[in-house]
């Protein structure tokens, strides 16, 4: 019977998403082009291959690597940090980790390069230490980072037509009652002495919107162009341009800036900001941006899928400047070459063989000792550690992106605990402070149970008939989490509905202390095992079951108007608008 429902499951999902990708219409992209929390992504061109990057901040391995041909199916194919050598992210704090990196390619060394920032410390006084990495190939090996500078965050590296690279970041200065992002910094990277050489100035002060991130730098034919992300992540997020002739400055800002933004317009999709440019053929460029697609509840908005990688087209004028087709972020947009085999994405693992590349965990890799693929093939044993859902140390978490605001995650768990606080289960997570976890366990009073908990509200504990295995699920509407398991009469029984709204940058400004919100919806699987005696947890399946529902199941989609108070200033310092 098992058997059965897993094919039949596999089946389903996979016909679901085929029925996802041909919905749209033909020759179009739909937006998100990358869904899930995928920000601030880079993008360059090797041969005919088209490959992105995107921020990881604290869940690993870091800095995802995603591929096209065609600018519309995006496979993830791997990751740069793999090793613990590379980066350091053990205990590193919510929202910190890999930010913003720079992917690049090289023509005339045959080299990819990319540089970020590994933040952390606190939301105001943050550190940021900036590193580089090359590689021949895009899967790597990867060389040792190099350090750079920590003056800024959201580094990039040009590489000039002259042979030298030049490297970009914001100008982080703390000064008591200043914004502390000032503008471009710049200075020669040297790549034999691998480090940063010669005269370095701020190069752009920025514009008005303030709030300067996401350095980038082009060069077009007799023009060196900037590219940054002003107004702060959030609702009055934009991407703006300037040039010049001269390397050094002074640059002249783009006449119809910003080039790309939500700010003051109707749009469903928000925060768009923090782009760059591929040309593609002739005249015609695309950018990608990162935005979100938020939903509304009591005239709030929350973006529970985070902030994730938008594409928009964009042709270079005779003017010499750069204009997207449209500045405001939309749903899809028309594709500028042949479309190439469509790549299914399911988010379900039946662990046969090895782990999805899908699969993250928390700040540190898992120890391979923890992870049993093959004395049950099929399955997935799972240990667990001492380390709860909540802990920055290492918890025995194993989570993927969600992609869908509607979607549905389930297993079939095997776990039989020996005492109180061993548990194993599902778990919709977005940081240590929000996250729920659904698992079975072990109570003083009611024997075995099932247990619905997160850190702010009161743990559920309903007694658990069922011997043997139990299918647990959880289902998102949009709105709420409903959590069901399949009871000893083998109906689909719900026990409890949680606030799905809390999981997103928007979710805790009323509850816990401020840190970084720039994260997204994980779901997965956890075990837990406070006791280090817990026998490990099977799990015969994970599936994912994503609906592309948004945003007709939103329900007052009046509120995304340009006079609606759609920022938080109070998590976001007003920022979000100048």
């Amino acid at each position: 019977m098992r058997v059965l429902i897993r094919s039949f499951l596999c089946v389903a999902l996979i016909f679901g998403s085929m029925l996802t990708s041909w919905s749209q219409e033909e020759n179009m992209i739909k937006n998100a082009m990358i869904p899930g929390f995928n920000p601030d992504p880079s993008i360059c061109k090797a041969g005919d291959t088209y490959y992105v990057s995107t921020s990881s901040f604290q869940f690993w391995p870091g800095l995802p690597i995603y591929e096209s041909k065609d600018l519309k199916n995006w496979k993830l194919i791997d990751y740069v940090l793999k090793e613990t050598r590379q980066a350091n992210l053990f205990r590193i704090c919510n929202g910190g980790g890999i930010w913003a990196p720079d992917l690049s390619y090289n023509e005339h060394e045959d080299l990819f390069y990319i540089v970020y920032t590994i933040a952390g410390g606190e939301l105001w006084h943050h550190e940021t230490p900036n590193f580089v990495a090359t590689s021949k190939s895009i899967h790597g090996p990867w060389s040792d980072p190099v350090y750079l500078n920590s003056r800024g965050n959201d580094p990039a590296m040009f590489h000039d037509s002259d042979g030298r690279h030049w490297y970009v970041c914001s100008d982080f200065i703390l000064e008591p009652g200043e914004a502390p992002h000032k503008g471009m910094f710049m200075q020669e990277y040297d790549p034999v002495q691998k480090k940063l050489v010669g005269p370095h100035k701020r190069i752009f002060e920025g514009t008005d919107l303030g709030f300067f991130e996401g350095s980038k730098m082009f060069k077009r034919g007799d023009w060196y162009y900037l590219v940054a992300a002003e107004g702060g992540t959030n609702y009055g997020h934009a991407m703006t341009m300037a040039r010049s002739k001269d390397i050094w400055g002074p640059y002249e800002v783009h006449p119809d800036n910003p080039v790309l933004t939500a700010r003051g317009v109707h749009a469903m999709i928000k925060r768009a900001g923090h782009g760059d440019i591929q040309d593609v053929s002739g005249d015609r460029a695309v950018v990608v941006y990162l935005a979100g697609r938020p939903v509304e509840k009591n005239e709030k908005l929350y973006s529970t899928l985070g902030r994730e990688t938008f594409i928009a087209n964009a042709e270079w004028h005779d003017d010499g400047w750069l204009y997207l087709d449209n500045k405001a972020p939309q749903n899809e947009v028309p594709m500028l070459l042949p479309e190439e085999e469509t790549h299914v994405v399911t988010g379900s693992d039946d662990f046969d063989g090895e782990l999805s590349l899908h699969w993250n965990s928390l700040r540190v890799p898992l120890d391979p000792g923890l992870i049993d693929l093959k004395s049950k093939p099929g399955s997935l044993k799972l240990k667990g550690t001492p380390s709860y859902i909540h802990s920055k140390d290492y918890p025995s978490i194993l989570v993927q992106r969600a992609r869908h605001h509607q979607y549905k995650i389930s297993t079939e768990l095997t776990f039989e605990p020996e005492a109180i606080q061993q548990e194993a289960g599902l778990v919709v997570y977005y940081d240590s402070r929000r996250w729920y976890y659904f698992n079975k366990t072990m109570d003083e009073e009611l024997g075995l149970c099932l247990s619905i908990s997160s850190l702010y509200d009161k743990t559920q504990l309903v007694p658990l008939k069922v011997e043997g295995s139990v299918e647990l699920e959880i289902e998102c509407d949009g709105y709420d989490l409903h959590f069901f398991y399949t009871d000893e009469d083998q109906a689909r029984k719900k026990i409890g509905t949680r606030n799905a709204l809390w999981l997103s940058d928007e979710g805790l400004k009323e509850k816990g202390p401020i840190e970084y919100n720039f994260t997204g919806t994980m779901v997965g699987i956890a075990v837990w095992d406070h006791t280090d005696y817990a026998p490990p947890a099977e799990f015969g399946y994970f599936h994912y079951e994503g609906k592309d529902s948004w945003p007709d199941f939103v329900k007052n989609k009046e509120f995304f108007g340009p006079t609606k108070p759609t920022d938080n200033k109070r998590l976001y310092g007003g920022h979000s608008e100048k």
